[in-house]
């Protein structure tokens, strides 16, 4: 009882001089931190003797960040600039529409392919049907009239309504879905859409569970990777894309909005959202699909951030995680493949719990690990009774305050 009044007691405010006051009174240690040899003489400065804090397990920290004279640190300067990459700027121009964007991604061979697939079912059925009008093969113009209603009912907020409504005559239909196609052929093609070759699918469901759309899924991410350059900043993430038909890796997530459907592990830019590289979870072993087999004994999220970075690696670019994801051993690998993390990590992690955490409630605490690799821990809820979340960074050397509240 003592320890929340005066945890109550503490002001929420950052004051720089209450917290030395606090850490003051905690156990420190004055040995040397270690300082890395292969550090550059024009980035790092050796450490001199810190104060240092301890873990449960005895993990150091410092409390005063190394001395930098370099402007803009190496691990933080990015040459590549964002946007579209050269090969593909030429769609930008005065008659660019938005469907010129569209087809860098979804290109004609991608349409081709589901138009063969989707012509065999076609044929594979059209002997049940005596009318012949609604049975005919697709072609890649229609197909994409087809992709484009499914546009429309998502602009219009229908795509959770029956199709059947969307052609009624009553005033509540619409005109563009019964001007586009007849309402028997929207139904042909629904249910005969096809990804793949139907004849070799349970061979490749054998090593592939996502057999079905693995062939085109994998075509977009690779071209999304070739289209554009991200940004500096990143995020990496999972997402549920909404779906409830049968499928053995459809997952269940109550606290989405769709709470059904296929979980899809993505990198992303952290300022405007482009998708960058992902894949399809399919299962506990998923993650680790590709690594090398040093990483395959690793933690389940940190084979997930190793197999997104892929193709970021030695960029220099800075990743956001949650703290699914947040481990030193993460950063020491990312620090290796020359990226940095700020990530936000649970204080009941035993690794990483910090024996000054609850002297500095409602403040911001400092601390960093060598020369190299430096943590930023700010303490973002103040309850005592909840699991309190600490937000690591390496990006930066500088142990500056924001007393914007609203930036935390």
């Amino acid at each position: 009882m003592k320890l929340k009044g005066k945890l109550r007691q503490l002001n929420s405010d950052i004051d720089v001089d209450e917290l030395n006051e606090d850490v003051n009174n905690l156990p420190v240690d004055d040995d040397d931190l270690p300082v890395d040899d292969d550090a550059s003489s024009d980035d790092d400065v050796p450490l001199a003797r810190y104060r240092n804090y301890f873990g449960k397990n005895r993990f150091r920290w410092s409390s005063q960040a190394p001395v930098s004279r370099s402007r803009t640190l190496q691990h933080n300067i990015v040459c590549q600039p964002p946007g579209l990459k050269r090969n593909f700027r030429y769609v930008l121009n005065r008659n660019t529409v938005p469907i010129d964007i569209w087809e860098l991604f979804f290109t004609d061979d991608m349409l081709e392919v589901i138009v063969k697939h989707t012509n065999e079912k076609i044929r594979k059925i059209r002997p049940n049907y005596q009318i012949q009008t609604c049975i005919q093969d697709l072609d890649v113009v229609e197909l994409k009239a087809f992709i484009g209603m499914l546009y429309y009912t998502a602009i219009f907020k229908e795509n959770h309504t029956h199709y059947t409504c969307w052609y009624s005559t009553d005033g509540t239909g619409r005109e563009i879905y019964r001007c586009t196609m007849s309402k028997n052929r929207f139904e042909t093609l629904l249910n005969c859409l096809r990804f793949d070759d139907a004849s070799t699918r349970d061979e490749r469901r054998s090593t592939d569970k996502a057999a079905p759309i693995s062939e085109l899924f994998d075509k977009l991410i690779q071209n999304c990777k070739e289209v554009c350059s991200i940004g500096s900043y990143t995020c990496i993430d999972e997402m549920l894309v909404g779906f409830r038909g049968r499928c053995s890796f459809k997952m269940y997530m109550p606290k989405k909005p769709n709470k059904y459907g296929l979980k899809i592990m993505g990198l992303t830019d952290a300022k405007n959202g482009y998708l960058a590289d992902g894949y399809l979870y399919l299962g506990k072993d998923s993650d680790s699909q590709g690594l090398p087999v040093e990483y395959q004994r690793l933690n389940k999220p940190t084979q997930a951030v190793l197999r997104l970075i892929s193709s970021i690696e030695g960029t220099h670019r800075n990743v956001t995680v949650d703290n699914w994801f947040t481990s030193v051993e993460l950063m020491n690998i990312l620090k290796q493949k020359q990226l940095t993390l700020v990530g936000t990590l649970k204080k009941i992690k035993g690794k990483y719990l910090l024996n000054f955490c609850l002297a500095v409630i409602g403040k911001l605490a400092l601390r960093f690990l060598d020369s190299r690799l430096m943590q930023h821990w700010y303490l973002m809820y103040q309850s005592i009774t909840k699991p309190c979340l600490f937000s690591p960074a390496c990006i930066t050397r500088q142990p500056s305050i924001h007393k914007n509240k609203s930036q935390k």
